[in-house]
């Protein structure tokens, strides 16, 4: 039952890594594979403090 259990986890180690080395062989470098987004919002809050009067938010 050990020895199962064992080789069942080494044949998952050894899948597993043979997946990650066929992702890395196709892949760009770093540079070349890299992405850059941006995202910009702007927001403005009117607080008018004119006369002493609280705002209406508060």
């Amino acid at each position: 039952m050990l020895n199962k259990r064992i080789s069942l986890i080494a044949l998952g180690m050894l899948s597993a890594t043979q997946a990650m080395a066929n992702d890395q062989a196709e892949s760009k470098g770093f540079v070349e594979d890299s992405s850059l987004k941006v995202l910009l919002r702007n927001a403005y809050i009117n607080r008018d403090f004119k006369d002493g009067n609280p705002d209406k938010s508060e």
